[in-house]
């Protein structure tokens, strides 16, 4: 990301196939920096209400499939990915949600915005707790200072941050209680992209992420937290190929060349970008993409 090119052993088991860092660096802030954009409280942009409204309706539509003009909307655009992804776990407005992970509570702050309001980030890597309109957005604090019960725990590309996977994993357990789900979103080494780039598949990250999971790694994690996994998918991006390919020809993702920081300057065109999503879809249909969702419940009778 920052352009250090320091060198971090990882090491790959021999029976579950999850890669790990060897040893987590002692100074690991400086791998964040002061503006790592998770950490960061975005500044609220001025409200247009057409625009909102037609966000809005459209968000909705395609979290909960309901609302005719969100429907009309959604005919002029594609969903966003992560609305996509909570229509699949069925988020409703009326569910309390606990984000971990998920810094100055800006993905909070969204659903927020689109009428869930029992929504809140905790992270115990902020500076402060963080209000949006009087209400407590983000959390300064770990999963193990939280308590109540939630119907829907994510760890929206968070978890493979955190070094006491089996704890936290049996903490969120007992949040979700007899009905409530997890959701986990995290990068995984049974991908293609995993073995065609190897330590220049961008999402290996090093040295921020300390687990890279394989499916098998994965539904062991679960198991030693005795949850069960009751859906299972792909939602990988372009990301994985432009990213990797900007690490061959040494260019780091905040560097000014970087297709994240300046497109046009960027040694990608649209065409090549859009031939990367395409890609990138049609490995998730084959399982073969380098992001998962992994849904789990302590409810047996949910496994499919």
């Amino acid at each position: 990301m920052f352009g250090f090119r320091e060198e971090f052993d990882y090491f790959q088991c021999e029976a579950c196939e999850c890669l790990q860092i060897a040893k987590i660096p002692s100074n690991l802030k400086k791998y964040y920096g002061e503006n790592y954009y998770g950490l960061q409280c975005s500044p609220q942009k001025k409200s247009r209400i057409v625009r909102d409204f037609i966000r809005k309706s459209r968000a909705r539509y395609a979290i909960c499939g309901t609302g005719l003009i969100g429907w009309i909307l959604s005919m002029t655009k594609a969903p966003d990915p992560m609305h996509s992804v909570y229509r699949r776990v069925q988020l409703k407005p009326s569910d309390r949600l606990l984000d971990v992970g998920g810094g100055a509570g800006g993905h909070v702050a969204s659903l927020q915005s689109l009428g869930f309001r029992d929504v809140m980030s905790v992270d115990p890597n902020i500076d402060e707790d963080v209000f949006n309109n009087g209400a407590l957005i983000a959390k300064k604090s770990n999963i193990f200072d939280i308590g109540g019960e939630y119907d829907l725990i994510t760890f929206h590309h968070s978890l493979e941050h955190m070094t006491d996977q089996v704890d936290v994993m049996k903490k969120a357990a007992e949040l979700i209680g007899k009905n409530g789900r997890i959701l986990v979103r995290i990068p995984t080494v049974t991908s293609d992209a995993w073995n065609i780039y190897r330590e220049n598949w961008v999402n290996l990250d090093a040295p921020r992420h300390f687990y890279l999971h394989s499916y098998t790694s994965i539904r062991h994690l679960a198991e030693q937290a005795k949850l069960n996994i009751i859906d299972f998918w792909n939602d990988s991006v372009a990301f994985q190929f432009w990213g990797s390919e900007q690490f061959i020809k040494d260019t780091p993702l905040n560097d000014p060349l970087s297709y994240s920081q300046n497109q046009t300057a960027s040694i990608f065109s649209e065409g090549q970008i859009r031939d990367f999503q395409a890609k990138a879809d049609a490995l998730n249909h084959a399982e073969k993409g380098d992001w998962i969702c992994v849904l789990l419940s302590n409810n047996t009778a949910d496994v499919k």
